[in-house]
């Protein structure tokens, strides 16, 4: 079949209402949003200070390609995506990260947070973090070695005392690790049914008291999913016990 047969040229034609709905079925629906320290931003505390914090972060995920087709597009896809995760103590700004909190997954593996602390831990995850729209995630992946990072950091059930800045979570998944994209279907797949190659019993109870909610397992399996970086074959010593 020639070229041409799959080409539409009457797209502008079509009537608006039309128009907004096929740009709503062009959305990517679910996606992985990797979030990752930027340690490339200027502190606005104290060197003593502002190495136990995380200030701010970025993302290496794509934006959507729907805000780039067309101005409408834009506007469809700006009704689902709002910048998000700004840094609430520096200067007023917003987010630089597109994000749906209704549909997407939020992803912190050890590569973007080697040295995740107890200090981050209250930092990221309390109702007065530095980051912002924590309190709108519905749905965290994390990488089995900051899974056992934060499990070892609530191993005395003290963590969890300050778990009060994600009120919307209702899913946690610890990937084996891979930075690539999650799909829908590998999420818990029926060949992985044994949590156990992933993390142990007691680090999985840490984990759900953590969250107060009920761990899920995933495999993340795309063409460019790396080795286990280092920190996720020796999880860091934390610098706040």
């Amino acid at each position: 079949m020639h070229i041409s047969a799959y080409k539409f040229t009457l797209f502008p034609q079509l009537p608006p209402e039309l128009r907004l709905r096929i740009w709503f079925f062009a959305l990517p629906r679910q996606r992985l949003v990797e979030l990752k320290e930027d340690t490339t931003q200027p502190s606005y505390f104290p060197i003593a200070i502002s190495e136990r914090f995380i200030e701010s972060v970025y993302s290496p995920t794509p934006v959507p390609s729907i805000l780039h087709a067309c101005k409408e597009s834009r506007a469809e896809g700006l009704r689902h995506y709002k910048l998000t995760f700004r840094n609430q103590w520096g200067p007023t700004g917003t987010g630089r990260i597109y994000f749906d909190a209704s549909v997407d997954i939020l992803f912190m593996n050890c590569h973007g947070f080697p040295k995740f602390s107890f200090m981050d831990l209250l930092n990221m995850f309390t109702d007065n973090a530095s980051i912002a729209d924590m309190n709108n995630v519905v749905a965290l992946a994390i990488c089995n070695g900051l899974a056992e990072n934060l499990a070892h950091q609530n191993r005395h059930k003290v963590a969890e005392m300050f778990m009060n800045g994600l009120k919307s979570l209702k899913r946690v998944i610890c990937v084996n690790h891979g930075t690539g994209s999650l799909r829908e279907d590998v999420l818990v797949p029926a060949k992985f049914d044994d949590p156990s190659t992933i993390l142990k019993s007691d680090q999985i109870d840490a984990l759900e008291d953590l969250f107060g909610v009920k761990l899920e397992f995933g495999i993340s399996e795309t063409e460019n999913s790396e080795e286990p970086h280092t920190a996720c074959k020796n999880v860091p010593t934390p610098r706040f016990a």
